[in-house]
């Protein structure tokens, strides 16, 4: 199993530009429409990676981290293909 450490895009679609590009980038997701996460959280979309991003860093982008309880890590099956 592959830790995995997402990042939602709440401001907008995941595209060139709009996330830090680094060797820990497992992936991205994007959804045809703002949906709601809970808590008040709309996102775009998602970023993977596999390691954790500097809090300033993912500020800058306007990412959200995984909240504690809502699987900051979470696992993908080694098997499983990411979106790239």
């Amino acid at each position: 199993m592959t830790t995995v450490y997402r990042y939602w895009s709440t401001l907008r679609p995941v595209f060139l530009g709009t996330y830090p590009k680094n060797d820990n980038l497992i992936g991205i997701h994007n959804f045809d429409e703002r949906i709601d996460l809970g808590d008040g959280l709309r996102a775009w979309g998602y970023i993977d990676y596999s390691k954790p991003l500097d809090e300033d860093l993912a500020y800058r982008y306007d990412l959200v981290p995984r909240q504690q309880g809502q699987g900051l890590d979470v696992t993908q099956p080694d098997n499983e293909e990411p979106v790239r």
